[in-house]
């Protein structure tokens, strides 16, 4: 098995098991960041960037920890980080891989969870 799957099999599998522990307060979350954002304002989308923190912290935490180092439920994501590129992390979020479930956020909040990441590790 080649490490990039491995790492990714890995992602997965934490990222299944958060998401179906938190996928009630997920949608919730998302729903009331939403409200009051942009309003009053044209477009109702794209105004405000994700916060990656808040993302990570309510959809990868619980299984990452929150310093993302790993748990007992999810591995430490520093490697994974510094190895793969955004577009491989990002489908890795967005799809699942191995026991990690695919996490429902959108292609941006995703890529905010990855430079939140970059930026938490310094990659």
């Amino acid at each position: 098995m080649s490490p990039r799957f491995f790492l990714f099999a890995l992602l997965l599998s934490l990222t299944m098991a958060c998401a179906q522990k938190h996928e009630d307060t997920s949608a919730d979350t998302t729903a009331a960041e939403g409200e009051g954002e942009g309003e009053g304002e044209g477009e109702g989308e794209g105004e405000a960037a994700p916060d990656g923190a808040a993302l990570f912290a309510t959809h990868c935490a619980a299984c990452h920890g929150a310093d993302a180092l790993g748990t007992g439920s999810g591995p430490d994501l520093q490697r994974d980080v510094e190895r793969h590129s955004d577009a491989e992390l990002i489908s890795v979020i967005l799809n699942g891989e191995g026991p990690m479930p695919a996490i429902d956020v959108t292609n941006e909040e995703a890529q905010a969870i990855v430079d939140y990441l970059r930026e938490l590790f310094g990659a």
